[in-house]
């Protein structure tokens, strides 16, 4: 998730990976895998409960350990961006751990609480922490058999050309009670040529494509 660079990998991203925050339809940031949430201001500490029913694609259970170990990534990637630098720059322990990795598996102001809680202590209370944790980079992956990352997102990818298509499929493990409503299946094509993307899009064998067009075409795509 974290190297995602264009608007066609976020839309990818999006049905297969969750945070632990969301934005909704309206901009509004609204809890995602966290439960519930409470914040310590004298100690500058951040509780979050996870939602103990969400899994991953294979089935296996997601853990406030998954968290940890997504947000350790980021903290020992020293090409990520400045905006993943400025939260993890912030997290108490961080010089320390930075100086001596091989003393600490995290930064001391990391901890798990239980399977589904973990802590984070700040240096300094950000206001905006909340909004980060909506980001991609903070999407919440693992490694599964064959080395492939898994989500816990909606869909899960059954195969792919990574330059031509995405075939992803329903992740039967998903939100259980929620699944009635979503597809079962989303086919992506990517097709560089944009007068036959309109082609096969008008031939009816796409269902939604991502244009860009100029004022001249418009009549000719309203028809």
């Amino acid at each position: 998730p974290n190297e995602i660079s264009n608007t066609s990998e976020m839309f990818i991203g999006t049905q297969l990976f969750e945070g632990l925050f969301e934005k909704n339809t309206e901009g509004r940031i609204i809890p995602q895998l966290v439960s519930n949430y409470s914040l310590d201001t004298i100690n500058k500490t951040y509780h979050f409960h996870l939602h103990k029913n969400r899994r991953f694609s294979d089935g296996s259970y997601l853990t406030a350990k998954d968290i940890t170990s997504c947000l350790k990534t980021l903290i020992d990637d020293n090409n990520s961006n400045e905006y993943v630098k400025s939260f993890t720059q912030n997290i108490d322990g961080f010089l320390n751990y930075k100086q001596k990795p091989n003393s600490r598996k995290l930064p001391q102001g990391i901890e798990l609480i239980d399977n589904y809680t973990l802590s984070i202590k700040m240096k300094e209370l950000d206001p905006n922490l909340f909004e980060a944790f909506t980001s991609h980079q903070f999407w919440i992956s693992k490694r599964g058999s064959s080395n492939k990352i898994l989500g816990s997102g909606p869909f899960k990818i059954e195969n792919t050309d990574t330059d031509i298509s995405f075939n992803l499929e329903r992740n039967p493990y998903f939100n259980v009670e929620k699944t009635e409503s979503i597809f079962n299946r989303i086919n992506i094509r990517f097709i560089k040529n944009q007068n036959a993307l309109i082609d096969e899009f008008l031939k009816g064998s796409i269902d939604v494509i991502e244009y860009k067009y100029s004022e001249e075409e418009i009549p000719a795509l309203e028809l």
